[in-house]
Parts: structure tokens; sequence; C-alpha cells
């Protein structure tokens, strides 16, 4: 639905998921003529390569790699942003590392929860400016 409500204010949107079934799923549910739906996964680097994009909005995706795919999966982010684009996301980022353990136990889907500070510093790793607001919401400029 992230690609959709995109849709509204882009003039293109290029959305993936790993999962076919699921980009079928939201292809039918939220048709639009300006978003190009794709199923692929990041880990091939050829998902996408030789495109640049003006931002990237990476939902509640992070906490599905594990710690070493996680690092990767920004560092591909980063490579595919123009410069001075803009990556905007969303998870829960807790203050310590005790939380964050407590916090990817209690889902098997979230197999690596990053602290605040840890994926600041992977942020700023990549782009010239990185800040996490509340918590839970992060935006970073290439």
């Amino acid at each position: 639905w992230g690609a959709f409500l995109l849709s509204r204010l882009a003039s293109t949107v290029t959305a993936f998921d790993r999962d076919a079934a699921a980009v079928e799923f939201a292809r039918a549910a939220w048709p639009a003529e300006n978003i190009e739906w794709l199923a692929g996964d990041f880990l091939e680097d050829s998902l996408l390569a030789g495109r640049r994009f003006d931002a990237i909005f990476a939902m509640e995706t992070i906490e599905h790699f594990v710690a070493e795919d996680a690092r990767r999966y920004i560092a591909w982010i980063a490579a595919r942003l123009k410069a001075g684009g803009l990556l905007a996301g969303t998870s829960g980022f807790p203050k310590t590392r005790e939380e964050a353990v407590r916090m990817a136990a209690n889902n098997p889907h979230h197999p690596h929860i990053f602290t605040e500070d840890e994926f600041l510093d992977l942020l700023r790793g990549y782009f010239a400016r990185a800040t996490i607001i509340g918590g839970w919401m992060f935006l970073a400029i290439r």
C-alpha cells in the first residue's frame, strides 16, 4: 500500500518485494498506472542495477534481515540513490542491545533489531546526513 500512497504524489514509483505473490497481490489490490511492480531480491546485485532514484522508502524492512544482510541492504540502497537522494523508512530502534535482543526474540520474522545508535552508525557510513525520529522513523540524505 505504500507504493500506492506514493503514486499519488510521485510521477513514477518502482515497488518491489522478494515475494512474487505479495507483488501480485499488491498489483491487484492497489492498481496505479505509474507504479512499476517488481519481484526480486536485493541480494542479487542485478536488481535495479544501473538505475538511480530520487527517493527510496524502506517501510518495515530492515528488521527482516540478519545483521550482515541488513548492512548489505543499506549499501544496496545507497548505490541506487542519486546524489542528494532521500532514504526514508521505519522500524523499531530501541536504545539498548538488550532491548533489541528481546524485541527480536518476540518475532521469528525479525532476526536482527538494530539499536538506534547502531543503525545511525550504519546509515552514516553511506549517507551524508542521517537521523532517527521518535525511535522508529529514519531519514538519510546521500
